[in-house]
């Protein structure tokens, strides 16, 4: 009914009517669509323009081109497959045996999660692509029909875009009702000035100085948003200069002395001078994001800040004796939006935002960030960054 070339003409449009459809379901990940559109672009093609037997075997295809093809594609990172009819294995990247983690050379030999995964798009037989899991990880599957009942599968770990809009979520459900708490209490406390016309100046006062308080918690929510935002891009940069860790920390300690004091937890600094070769802006953020995770964390106790020097790095700690982390939530906890205990966060406030900086920066100075914690007996936070 068609030419040949018109054949390849359709498929061609199909595929890119199929990587447009998956952009539009997460556009913030073109690059990877992109790629995998001119993968199945050249798998059609090669296999479409070849000479070779009907069967398709990339490692069995001695011509240049295939050579190269067949090199091309084992450097794909994405899991890669291509069976017959009957379900045999005609190519299975390293990737894919990696996740199928058995030797199986067709889909009967898979364990009944891919057996399924596989034997339902073959059902379906439809040039299309839908999501599964698979191993605690979440998969797009790109599903491609090629000639001669010949079946392309193309898997796209989506676990970390899957979590991330997750967490977007979550961070702007979170982040409305922590920006309404403040403007919802200015919005009271100055309506109260106005209506009531209080004359008494301690009550005057007070006023004010909870509307500041409120002012300063909203600024500090913002700036940790907009700092997310540029770190997330890498318009941030490091400007390092040497100065001493003893001033930068009792600078830190000044600006929660007073919250501390009021919850009844003592904070503790070394005496001594360390001098370090770091952006002074930086560290001191990472100090006090350290220090007021410490202060909201915590209901009686220490939380001691320390430094020293090892192996050419400078070792800063910042350990308190609070609730303590959970090995579950260990693991996430500096992913951006991440937060502990969802019930517990609703009366602290914070928008899970603060380790994630910390992370970051630290890391922009080349550095790492270790946490130890145990349930009901406190945290642990290590700092190590390189003293050069």
């Amino acid at each position: 009914m068609f030419s040949k070339p018109s054949k390849i003409l359709i498929l061609n449009g199909l595929i890119i009517f199929m990587i447009i459809n998956s952009f539009f379901r997460y556009p913030l990940f073109l690059f990877v669509q992109i790629l995998l559109g001119i993968l199945i672009l050249l798998i059609f093609n090669s296999i479409y323009f070849s000479t070779n037997n009907d069967e398709f075997k990339i490692e069995d295809n001695q011509s240049p081109f295939s050579k190269s093809f067949s090199t091309l594609i084992k450097q794909i990172p994405f899991p890669l497959l291509i069976v017959n009819k009957e379900g045999e294995f005609l190519y299975a990247s390293p990737a894919f045996k990696n996740i199928l983690n058995n030797k199986a050379t067709n889909i009967a030999q898979t364990n009944v999660e891919m057996r399924s995964i596989l034997t339902h798009a073959l059902d379906v037989s439809l040039n299309r692509h839908y999501e599964f899991n698979y191993n605690l990880r979440v998969y797009d599957l790109h599903f491609v029909l090629l000639k001669k009942n010949q079946y392309l599968f193309i898997f796209t770990d989506i676990t970390r875009q899957i979590t991330d809009q997750r967490n977007t979520r979550r961070f702007l459900a979170d982040a409305s009702h922590e920006l309404r708490t403040p403007i919802t209490a200015i919005k009271g406390i100055s309506e109260s000035l106005i209506s009531n016309q209080e004359k008494d100046v301690d009550v005057i006062h007070n006023f004010l100085s909870q509307i500041h308080f409120q002012r300063e918690r909203l600024e500090t929510m913002v700036s940790d948003m907009l700092l997310t935002s540029k770190l997330s891009q890498h318009h941030i940069s490091i400007d390092k200069t040497k100065f001493d860790l003893l001033e930068l920390v009792t600078q830190a300690q000044k600006s929660f002395q007073k919250e501390y004091d009021k919850k009844g937890l003592t904070l503790q600094i070394p005496t001594t001078s360390l001098f370090i070769h770091a952006d002074y802006k930086k560290v001191l953020t990472i100090m006090n994001n350290l220090i007021h995770n410490a202060l909201r964390y915590s209901e009686q106790g220490v939380v001691t800040v320390d430094y020293y020097e090892e192996s050419n790095h400078i070792i800063i700690t910042v350990e308190d004796q609070g609730f303590g982390i959970s090995t579950e939530d260990l693991d996430s906890l500096f992913e951006r939006f991440y937060r502990v205990d969802s019930a517990r966060n609703s009366k602290i406030g914070g928008s899970g935002l603060g380790l994630s900086i910390t992370k970051q920066l630290v890391e922009e100075h080349g550095g790492k960030i270790l946490v130890e914690s145990e349930i009901n007996k406190g945290s642990k936070f290590k700092v190590i960054l390189p003293q050069s």
